[in-house]
């Protein structure tokens, strides 16, 4: 440890009698601890206030066990979002976006949304995106527990796959100096396996986000297209599970019970396309993904085609068109 002018000497009283006289004075007994901290580590680095914020955490922290160093920064991140509230800065956007957010629907989508800016951790993520949109999805009567689930969706997910977070830098930490890789690559190489992150987005794109067709009863479900996006990046193996667990997940949560012929239909959607554009390309398998939506559109002014038959005209028009465009790609190379 190091010995500073004011060790042994009276001096060293200075920071308890602070706190103590302003304990008195204000009635704030932990404010009043908490500045005579300060104080002391103040006199500790000689005075030098960058050096007296490094005393005080690492001081707290070693006093408080293993442990320490995350309570203190969950304590740090509290002090924000209670400042947040103080200033009235929460409040604000809230007004602004209750202005815009007129349904039940967009107030459900809007929350993790929001939830994307607030990446860095998910702690902060959590105590943030909760505390602005509480307000709004309590007026749309949207269900605490339903607040929840979608601000937890967003909060962990995101961040553990998000290069500028607290994971990255908790990673970046704990990979040791010489290695065959830096902190950063590793967990850059290590988001594919995130599926925990992977599906709960999935499900939340799922029950929330979809794309009207301006046909009567028809809108496109954007969590097949991030689906189909997952298994042509990893394989046919993460698509099949990525979407057979999304979509399970998806149901329980909206109906309290699967639809298994569906989920089952979701998963092989997801094998076939990780098949599919291992096979003949990311570009051409997209051709065939945009082809088979102008065939089902041409198709449903034909009432007599039943849902099965609906299905299975749009996956075997987006293996043909796809195949067919694969062709012509490589021709033309």
């Amino acid at each position: 440890m190091d010995i500073t002018p004011f060790f042994g000497t009276a001096w060293a009283l200075f920071p308890p009698i602070v706190a103590i006289i302003l304990a008195l004075l204000t009635k704030e007994v932990y404010s009043s601890l908490f500045i005579g901290i300060l104080v002391g580590a103040l006199m500790y680095s000689n005075f030098n206030p960058v050096g007296m914020v490094e005393h005080t955490i690492s001081i707290i922290s070693s006093r408080l066990g293993d442990n320490g160093g995350i309570i203190v920064f969950l304590i740090c991140l509290g002090i924000i979002v209670s400042l947040m509230q103080a200033s009235g800065c929460s409040k604000a956007f809230g007004d602004w976006a209750a202005q815009r957010i007129k349904t039940k629907r967009s107030s459900l989508i809007f929350t993790p949304l929001l939830g994307l800016f607030f990446c860095i951790d998910d702690y902060f993520n959590s105590l943030t995106t909760a505390n602005i949109m509480r307000p709004i999805t309590d007026k749309h009567k949207v269900s605490r527990a339903r607040l929840a689930y979608n601000v937890d969706c967003t909060a962990a997910p995101i961040c553990i796959i998000a290069p500028i977070s607290s994971w990255a830098a908790a990673v970046n930490s704990y990979v040791p100096e010489g290695g065959s890789m830096n902190g950063f690559q590793l967990f850059i190489s290590t988001i594919p396996y995130n599926l925990y992150a992977l599906l709960t987005l999935f499900t939340v794109l799922f029950m929330y986000v979809k794309i009207p067709t301006g046909l009567p009863e028809t809108q496109i479900q954007s969590a097949y297209g991030i689906g189909g996006f997952f298994a042509a990046m990893f394989g046919p193996i993460a698509g099949l599970l990525i979407a057979f667990i999304g979509h399970a997940l998806s149901d329980i949560v909206q109906y309290g019970s699967a639809w298994w012929s569906w989920v089952i239909a979701s998963a092989v959607f997801g094998l076939l396309m990780g098949i599919f554009t291992k096979r003949i390309g990311p570009k051409a398998a997209f051709t065939g993904f945009a082809g088979s939506i102008v065939v089902l559109l041409l198709c449903n002014g034909y009432t007599h085609i039943t849902v099965v038959l609906y299905g299975l005209i749009g996956l075997v028009s987006c293996f043909l068109i796809g195949s067919i465009s694969s062709f012509i790609y490589a021709y033309n190379k």
